[in-house]
């Protein structure tokens, strides 16, 4: 099947694009894509049955921020972009019924939870347009998580990049 008379996609495929089965293979790219970098007084795994969690950060409900710069278009784009579960909808989806997830974009609200969770990171970028010559967090991401330790919670930070 190789050949000049084969280089176009397989359009009879494109009904499976989205499928459970393609988005199980997604689930196990992103669990295994996962790194832990430090676990400070054993925070993690949370229990599902905490009184409250406070989620904050621009990327906690931004499915275009999670996805990514390759998602829909070349660069990525911002908010309902695709069909997903947010990073905050998937906590909601996950504690006890009785717990209470609390959120915010700047960080505030956070005192008194058992736990605050920063979703931080890129925009989404591909190629050159995502070239920097400095690493550092975004200001508004670092002024997230100075709040939420400010707050006197333990903080999980999880931080979205398209770095290799």
């Amino acid at each position: 099947m190789d050949g000049p008379e084969h280089v176009f996609a397989d359009r009879s495929l494109w009904a499976k694009f989205g499928s459970a089965e393609h988005r199980a293979v997604a689930r196990e790219a992103v669990r295994k894509s996962l790194v832990l970098l430090k676990n400070e007084n054993q925070t993690l795994p949370l229990a599902k049955d905490l009184g409250r969690i406070h989620v904050a950060g621009l990327h906690a409900d931004n499915l275009g921020y999670q996805a990514g710069g390759w998602t829909i278009d070349w660069q990525g784009g911002s908010g309902d972009i695709t069909e997903g579960t947010t990073i905050l909808e998937a906590i909601r989806k996950a504690v006890a019924p009785g717990t209470e997830v609390t959120y915010s974009e700047d960080g505030s609200g956070a005192a008194g939870a058992d736990v605050a969770i920063a979703v931080i990171g890129e925009r989404p970028y591909a190629e050159f347009l995502g070239d920097r010559s400095d690493l550092s967090l975004d200001p508004d991401d670092v002024a997230v998580v100075r709040r939420l330790k400010e707050a006197g919670v333990p903080v999980v930070v999880i931080l979205i990049s398209g770095r290799r």
